[in-house]
């Protein structure tokens, strides 16, 4: 929290490297973990779809401009925090799943 209010280009580098790291080791752990990979599989679609969605709704993309073909700016952080809340549910019961013998 200190980062983001004393330097957030940093703050913002920092949570995509967490973010990356996250990606990274729930993958490993889908390939290395058969029970797991549905799950895991389906909480990344949805964390992608969220990714997309926020980003082509941010100012100066496509789906943010309030007088465009939709009419209305879309909110997209919110569908973002909604999508990775999903995921997050989906991937909840796997936390704990270990492999059998």
């Amino acid at each position: 929290m200190v980062l983001a209010a004393v330097a957030p280009p940093w703050s913002t580098t920092a949570q995509v490297v967490a973010a990356v790291v996250a990606v990274g080791a729930s993958v490993l752990r889908a390939w290395r973990r058969p029970a797991v990979r549905r799950r895991t599989v389906t909480a990344l679609a949805l964390l992608a779809v969220g990714g997309g969605v926020g980003t082509l709704t941010r100012p100066g993309w496509p789906l943010c401009d309030a007088s465009g073909p939709l009419g209305v700016t879309l909110q997209g952080h919110a569908a973002w925090h909604v999508l990775a809340a999903a995921a997050l549910w989906v991937l909840a019961p796997t936390l704990g799943t270990r492999r059998t013998p």
